[in-house]
């Protein structure tokens, strides 16, 4: 059966209780509360940026909130301060591609001079 998609109060109650803010966002928008979806999304956001998952956060920002430029901007500016600074750096780079290849060169160089002598010698 296509159309409107229903999903039960309790859910978003347990789905709050259980501290999942994503999946709670994401019943929002099934009920078509995008303001609530939002703020969901946000706490998320907030925590995974807290424990600094900076790729989950941004998998947010791009997916669920499709807000691209903010997702690029954390890639770009907080991958030199994760411990996933290269998978950081590659997610960047993979969406830069699609949308700015001109750019390319000119950040990259840019982000190899950045990297911190330590992290060049573990290569």
């Amino acid at each position: 059966m296509r159309g409107k998609r229903r999903t039960s109060p309790g859910a978003v109650e347990l789905y709050k209780e259980l501290e999942k803010q994503e999946k709670t966002g994401d019943l929002f928008v099934l009920v078509n509360k995008q303001a609530k979806a939002v703020l969901y999304y946000e706490k998320h956001i907030a925590i995974k940026m807290a424990n600094s998952d900076y790729l989950d956060a941004v998998r947010v920002m791009h997916e669920k909130l499709a807000q691209e430029d903010r997702a690029m901007d954390l890639w770009l500016q907080r991958w030199k301060n994760a411990y996933q600074y290269e998978a950081c750096l590659e997610k960047y780079f993979s969406q830069i591609i699609h949308t700015k290849a001109g750019e390319t060169k000119k950040i990259s160089g840019k982000c190899i001079q950045r990297i911190p002598q330590d992290i060049k010698k573990r290569r």
